[in-house]
């Protein structure tokens, strides 16, 4: 769920007041070089800063959530994997103890099947010395 985020600009802040940068070189009033922001500029980049940060918090909960929910969703699919493969093997455990409890020679197939076979033969048999 990968989005592209190159386009996205924080909100902008509110800045208000004199947003000057004021350049001094060495030997001005300051006893170095460098940059001196006013209270309200400074203010202004903290306030950019925080909505920065704000915004980057806000987008790590977000991804943070979603990787948390695909996580409990693939544990309960997986869950209800196992369940129906703990439930198939039972039933193929109940249905192999009702097998193996009546020998298969008891079954009526093989009786039914025997019987048929023995009394064909014993009808060719009586036809055979009838006949002769």
């Amino acid at each position: 769920m990968a989005q592209n985020f190159d386009d996205w600009e924080p909100p902008e802040p509110v800045c208000e007041g004199d947003l000057q940068i004021i350049i001094l070189e060495q030997d001005e009033t300051a006893p170095f070089s460098g940059q001196f922001f006013t209270h309200d500029a400074a203010a202004c980049i903290a306030s950019r800063i925080q909505l920065c940060i704000n915004a980057a918090r806000a987008e790590l909960w977000r991804q943070y959530q979603i990787y948390e929910t695909n996580l409990e969703t693939q544990q309960l699919i997986a869950g209800e994997e196992i369940t129906a493969r703990d439930d198939t093997i039972d039933i193929l455990e109940d249905e192999l103890a009702e097998a193996l409890e009546d020998p298969w020679y008891e079954s009526f197939g093989f009786q039914f099947t025997v019987g048929l076979v023995g009394g064909v033969g014993i009808g060719y048999l009586l036809n055979e010395v009838l006949n002769d």
